[in-house]
């Protein structure tokens, strides 16, 4: 189950930093576009338990029993900008976005496309409004099975936000892409058992993002 919806359901924040002065028009090196693409768990959890199966092996090892997949819907709300220099940040979402994800499921939804001035951008924000699983089975934490709702702590703000520094080409008419990969399978085996929510330390360790062409 995929829904994902670009209606604006919040605000554009943008914030410069300095003040440019005499630049001209800032798309005259050209025009390219920028795809935000969001994944609950971008390889398999049976492709990684192969491989940890092959690295056992080779050392002529047994290997722990493997964990079952874990089953569940995660939904998150989210907003996503783009640093360009000097010092200019960019909403490539059209404001809150709110994705529900299969866990364990490799296939991507995307959140966002937009137009944008070709060049270089030095990094990403993640602005994370809501991230909740909703556990139905697959997932025990010392060797208790857990279900039902676990979300990330996001603080008291109910908001994270999440920087990373990212090499990000914009090439003019070329499309170009942001994979949020979430692994979101990895954090939930993580979580506090008695408060059954995840830290936001363990949700930021598992994130990765990747940008290509």
């Amino acid at each position: 189950m995929r829904r994902s919806s670009f209606g604006s359901m919040g605000s554009m924040t943008l914030s410069i930093g300095i003040i440019l002065i005499g630049c001209g028009d800032l798309t005259s090196g050209g025009v390219g576009e920028l795809e935000v693409i969001v994944a609950a768990d971008s390889v398999p959890v049976a492709a990684s338990a192969a491989t940890s199966q092959m690295a056992y092996a080779s050392f002529g090892m047994q290997a722990p029993p493997d964990s079952p997949d874990i089953q569940g819907a995660l939904t998150l709300r989210i907003q996503v900008f783009v640093l360009r220099a000097p010092a200019q940040w960019i909403e490539v979402t059209d404001g809150v976005q709110e994705v529900v994800l299969e866990i364990g499921d490799p296939e991507s939804e995307t959140i966002a496309r937009k137009s944008l001035p070709a060049g270089p951008y030095r990094a990403v924000r993640t602005l994370f409004r809501r991230v909740e699983a909703n556990i139905r089975s697959g997932l025990e934490v010392d060797g208790e099975p857990i279900v039902g709702r676990i979300p990330v702590d996001l603080g008291l703000s109910d908001r994270l936000q999440v920087e990373r520094i990212l090499g990000l080409d914009v090439v003019d008419r070329d499309l170009s892409e942001l994979v949020i990969d979430l692994h979101a399978e990895r954090w939930l085996r993580r979580l506090d058992r008695d408060r059954r929510t995840v830290s936001q330390e363990h949700f930021q360790d598992e994130l990765k993002l990747r940008h290509h062409r």
